[in-house]
């Protein structure tokens, strides 16, 4: 799940004091044709309209709020995803870049899909110039509010290419308890393009999931912008 502007004014409490010079806010709205998350789709293979609000603190705090529409079919009464996180980022000395911290899955109209929390580490290293090794892991004891143990790792390539595009080719794994979504890998390739301050991603996804058409193989389309 992918990261609304009601949390705007807790955030603000929450940082009073912070210097606004150290500290920069920024937000993003996107356009998809398909919400996938880990491979699944989230909007039920139809477009979806997201955005977010970020806070970032020169010494590398962050918080930050993001929603965004979904649709987990007739049985599921789900409309919506409203995620807040917050967390640490940098980078070491020997150039490793880290992003530890927590988020918190929510569905604020939902009577059949619980919230959850879920904590994360990210690590990345340029191997080149125009090459970017990253990978990671995220853990919840409460996958959808089931009391659900799991695990999801994750590691990847990006490409910088000329003219403003890139490749990125990543590859998943989550191992749970088997009570939500059994253990399985899903893999994605992308190619992104900045053009006019507006950023494009096209894309497919795919997993090893049989017989579930949430998480079948597709192509989606992105377009995002940066405010």
């Amino acid at each position: 799940m992918q990261h609304a502007m009601k949390k705007t004014a807790l955030m603000v409490a929450l940082l009073a004091g912070s210097a606004v010079a150290q500290a920069e806010w920024s937000a993003n709205v996107a356009l998809t044709t398909d919400y996938v998350w880990r491979g699944y789709s989230q909007s039920d293979e139809s477009p979806a309209i997201q955005g977010g609000i970020d806070y970032n603190h020169e010494s590398g705090f962050y918080v930050g709020t993001w929603a965004s529409n979904v649709d987990f079919g007739p049985a599921n009464d789900a409309d919506m995803e409203w995620d807040l996180y917050g967390g640490f980022s940098g980078e070491l000395a020997n150039g490793l870049g880290y992003d530890l911290g927590l988020v918190y899955y929510g569905y604020p109209d939902s009577t059949a899909t619980e919230s959850w929390l879920e904590g994360y580490l990210n690590l990345s290293y340029a191997l080149t110039d125009m090459v970017t090794l990253n990978g990671g892991l995220a853990y919840s004891s409460d996958v959808y509010g089931m009391s659900e143990d799991a695990i999801y790792y994750n590691a990847g390539l990006d490409f910088s290419l000329p003219q403003d595009f890139g490749l990125s080719a990543s590859v998943g794994y989550y191992d749970d308890d088997d009570k939500v979504f059994n253990n399985y890998t899903d893999w994605k390739l992308a190619l992104t393009k900045s053009f006019n301050s507006f950023d494009f991603e096209l894309g497919y996804t795919d997993t090893d999931v049989n017989n579930d058409p949430w998480a079948d193989g597709r192509v989606y389309l992105m377009v995002s912008k940066s405010l």
